[in-house]
């Protein structure tokens, strides 16, 4: 079987975004009122994971890009921002999503629509998994057939790159 390492282009003129909310540091980070960090949790558990904080997901600062595309840059560890039509699409071909509707914001604080935060399965060579064993990362791997049928329905923002295994990650680099 081949497979891919897939993730955002992440091209200047595309939206990149990190997490934000009122209670969020300037610098450093960001844990819930019990001391965990906010990132690691969304990487674990997602948005339900974070029940005591309110964030979203907002343009990164110094960054102007704001096109939007089916696979968003964002600044942070494993959950994913994807379009809902490429979610569905990874679906169709069979990958095991977790998803939840993603509170994505430009600048002036107005909502994008038709995004999902996402997290992939991380022990299994599903079609679209993690590119480390039990830990995800910003990229995914995914099937060649997965490859194709993002590549048949125009899916946009993404970058695809042969993988030499299921899990090319797992050797630690």
């Amino acid at each position: 079987m081949s497979w891919f390492e897939m993730g955002p282009a992440a091209a200047t003129r595309d939206l990149w975004v990190g997490l934000a909310g009122p209670t969020a540091p300037e610098y450093g980070v960001w844990k819930t009122p019990g001391g965990e960090p906010v990132h690691e949790l969304l990487a674990t558990e997602g948005p339900p994971g974070v029940r005591d904080v309110e964030w979203y997901f907002m343009p990164l600062p110094g960054h102007s890009g704001k096109r939007l595309v089916d696979a968003v840059w964002q600044y942070g560890d494993g959950l994913k921002v994807y379009s809902e039509r490429m979610c569905a699409v990874l679906e169709s071909c069979g990958a095991r999503l977790q998803t939840w509707p993603a509170d994505v914001r430009l600048r002036n604080g107005s909502p994008v629509e038709g995004y999902l935060s996402v997290l992939e399965e991380v022990d299994a060579p599903g079609p679209v998994h993690s590119l480390r064993r039990g830990r995800r990362t910003g990229r995914v791997i995914i099937s060649g057939e997965v490859r194709e049928a993002l590549l048949d329905a125009g899916m946009t923002g993404l970058e695809t790159l042969e993988a030499d295994s299921a899990f090319p990650r797992d050797g630690g680099s």
